[in-house]
């Protein structure tokens, strides 16, 4: 029998807190237009109604934060409890002002996730539901998907277990930058993931969490040219020294059978329960055939989406130069509706503010903690003002979320982050960080207070080069010769906080 969105945010109160605060609570799943949480009083109980299951969860996360002073974070959990549930004195409703609140990059799932087993992805889950988060990028289990596709058109097991990345190099693979580094993957792995993938998504589709499957951009084995010399195989050269797959003739009518073979297996594999597909061709590189441009290019790609699913949406990344006008040009010509553009470093480097790309949806991102380095950096000032002020200039903005190259880390821009979903207007800073430091600490205390203000007023001052490793300790410096010593301490005395706030 299916779990219903009660029991999964039930779940979360007994895994997180205890089974006695079960009784604590009443969930009711009230379906509306647009998502919302209520929180109420009934004959003692914390009455806890909302849209749905990530939405109630959402309002759970509020009353636990605002009434019980307990935290409930990424990386870790302040869960001591007050000897009675707080009664609410007046009803608390509050409308989700971002319809998308979205979560990853897909450096994130092997950064940081690699090797997750069912527990810790529960625990991750649950977070991402008190979050509010509604929409999951997740490729666990694609390498059963790349097995069966791969086998269906005529590889033998060696060459699969020749192509396939290690699961620390999953990501670049999905994103067509390399193959075969990092392997090889033992069979029993595959079989493995896609059953906890399959568990992971159920769970998804029970609380109102879409997950985001792998889209098909024409990617083969970089000698699929030679193997089958009647499919028409432009070879994309390199990535950073490594060898990138190949891309068959998005035109080709091989494009068309691989792409529809690809939807059909990964279905069977994981199931239904997604209508979001992400792809990006020529990410980071690649070469552009003559023959076929990138409007041509976008137009197909997407046409197989919407021919497998009708109510298809392609998820792109806004990275360099991609999407290109030619390639929104030709998703224009099947339906704008059916694309989604992840702006990744909104904060930081907004995309949207040029065209809001050509009118295609977009979700505005944080993305912080390039290749997986930890620093102490984020923009909270930017979060409470800028989304607020971009809801209001865009037409085109369809939510918030984060895609972050690696996770775990700083945490205070995430709970911002997804607290602004649910937040009409800009946030006063100071308040909500007495707020936040009183669920996480249980207490406020006012030498934390000075402490954190001084962060704000420092390291989460970002100078414009933070994300790429934050205020940058020595042991976050690639290795290079040509760097002395000096040159080393010059670029740290840049970014060190000279006064003391605690």
């Amino acid at each position: 029998m299916a779990m219903t969105a009660k029991q999964g945010c039930m779940g979360i109160v007994r895994r997180l807190l205890g089974e006695k605060y079960c009784s604590w609570f009443e969930f009711e799943e009230i379906p509306k237009e647009k998502d919302y949480y209520c929180l109420g009083w009934e004959d003692g109980k914390v009455k806890i109604q909302g849209s749905c299951g990530v939405a109630m969860a959402a309002g759970l996360n509020d009353y636990l934060k605002h009434y019980c002073r307990v935290y409930v974070g990424q990386q870790t959990v302040q869960n001591t409890m007050p000897k009675e549930p707080p009664a609410l004195l007046k009803p608390v409703r509050r409308e989700a002002f971002s319809e998308i609140r979205y979560a990853y990059n897909y450096c994130t799932l092997s950064y940081t996730m690699a090797f997750w087993d069912e527990d810790r992805w529960q625990r991750e889950l649950d977070w991402l539901a008190l979050c509010g988060v509604n929409l999951v990028l997740d490729f666990t289990g694609i390498e059963e998907v790349w097995y069966q596709f791969l086998t269906r058109i005529g590889y033998s097991d060696g060459e699969i277990e020749r192509w396939m990345a290690g699961p620390c190099y999953t990501a670049w693979q999905q994103m067509q930058n390399m193959e075969q580094f990092g392997g090889p993957v033992p069979r029993q792995f595959f079989a493995d993931r896609a059953r906890l993938a399959r568990k992971n998504q159920q769970w998804m589709a029970a609380m109102g969490m879409t997950p985001v499957r792998q889209g098909y951009g024409g990617i083969v084995p970089s000698w699929h040219g030679e193997k089958y010399k009647d499919v028409c195989v432009y070879p994309q050269g390199e990535w950073n020294g490594l060898t990138r797959p190949a891309m068959v003739d998005t035109a080709s009518k091989e494009y068309q059978a691989y792409g529809a073979l690809f939807y059909e297996i990964q279905d069977q594999v994981l199931g239904g329960g997604s209508r979001f597909y992400a792809a990006d061709v020529f990410h980071e590189g690649g070469i552009r055939p003559e023959t076929l441009t990138d409007d041509v290019i976008g137009e197909i790609v997407l046409k197989t989406m919407v021919n497998h699913d009708r109510d298809a949406v392609w998820l792109i990344q806004a990275w360099r130069e991609n999407p290109t006008k030619e390639l929104l040009a030709g998703i224009g010509r099947v339906g704008r509706e059916h694309a989604l553009i992840l702006d990744l470093s909104a904060t930081d480097n907004p995309e949207w503010n040029k065209s809001e790309f050509e009118g295609t949806p977009w979700v505005y991102c944080m993305l912080d903690m390039y290749g997986g380095r930890t620093a102490t950096h984020g923009e909270p000032e930017v979060l409470a003002k800028e989304i607020p002020n971009a809801r209001k200039r865009a037409n085109h903005m369809r939510g918030i979320g984060f895609a972050s190259e690696a996770t775990l880390h700083n945490p205070i821009v995430y709970d911002l982050l997804f607290d602004m979903a649910w937040q009409e207007e800009p946030a006063d800073l100071e308040q909500w960080l007495g707020a936040w430091l009183t669920a996480r600490y249980g207490r406020l205390e006012d030498r934390a207070f000075r402490a954190w203000k001084g962060l704000l007023d420092t390291v989460y001052k970002n100078p414009g080069y933070s994300h790429h490793g934050g205020y940058t300790q020595i042991f976050n410096f690639r290795p290079r010769k040509e760097m002395a010593y000096g040159e080393i301490f010059n670029e740290l005395n840049s970014s060190v906080i000279k006064k003391p706030y605690y």
